[in-house]
């Protein structure tokens, strides 16, 4: 396989050759996927908080009596259905977004896909 060299100012000098066992090989692009998806949840710190009913600072009070007023019932204003009430399922920085990829899987990524599909869109 041919490839140009480059100058410093962008324009092809020479021809190298390039060995077809490097550059010649088909693009996997589920395996590309997975490790690239992979490597951004690793990347993710987890520090998003989010308040549920009982972190919300409000009274434990009932807003107003059970029975008699027409309204529907109501037991305290942290409650989720109410605006400014905590969370149903609040997220929580202990969650954990990491993915596992067999070390194999990104020696091939990065040792045989990557350098052959970049030849295949001209930018190496």
């Amino acid at each position: 396989m041919e490839l140009k060299l480059l100058n410093d100012k962008g324009q092809s000098s020479s021809n190298v050759t390039a060995p077809d066992t490097i550059f010649a090989r088909d693009y996997n692009e589920a395996l590309i996927h997975q490790v690239v998806v992979a490597y951004q949840a690793n990347a993710r710190s987890g520090n998003r908080k989010q308040k549920d009913r009982e972190e919300v600072h409000h009274t434990t009070k009932k807003p107003w009596r059970q029975k008699g007023t027409g309204r529907a019932r109501a037991g305290m204003s942290s409650s989720p259905l109410w605006r400014g009430g905590g969370r149903i399922f609040p997220n929580s920085p202990d969650e954990n977004f990491s993915h596992k990829v067999n070390k194999r899987c990104i020696a091939q990524v990065c040792a045989r896909y990557c350098p052959s599909w970049r030849v295949k869109i001209a930018c190496l």
